[in-house]
């Protein structure tokens, strides 16, 4: 597969995950203004361990090594920081 082959296939890719991260947004601001009603922190740290820890298996399970795994580890950090600020609003 050459360089414009492979840079097709990861544009498709960032499309769905462009999609898949605007559903999570949604679906974030509902639990948002839910945790808002009941009155329940905003950051849950069980809730975010469990997260990581389900990403972690799937990449171990993709075959990654452990400096692949930290970097999608890293992204999601930043995935729930960004999904706490919008929960806040």
């Amino acid at each position: 597969m050459g360089l414009p082959d492979s840079r097709s296939k990861i544009d498709d890719i960032d499309v769905r995950i462009a999609l898949l991260l605007s559903e999570r947004i949604k679906l974030v601001k509902e639990i948002g203004v839910e945790k808002k009603r009941l009155g329940i922190a905003i950051i849950d740290q069980n809730r975010e361990h469990t997260v990581l820890q389900n990403i972690e298996n799937t990449s171990r399970n993709q075959g990654l090594n452990q400096a692949e795994m930290r970097a999608i580890r890293s992204i999601y950090k930043k995935i729930m920081e960004e999904a706490a600020n919008l929960e806040s609003d």
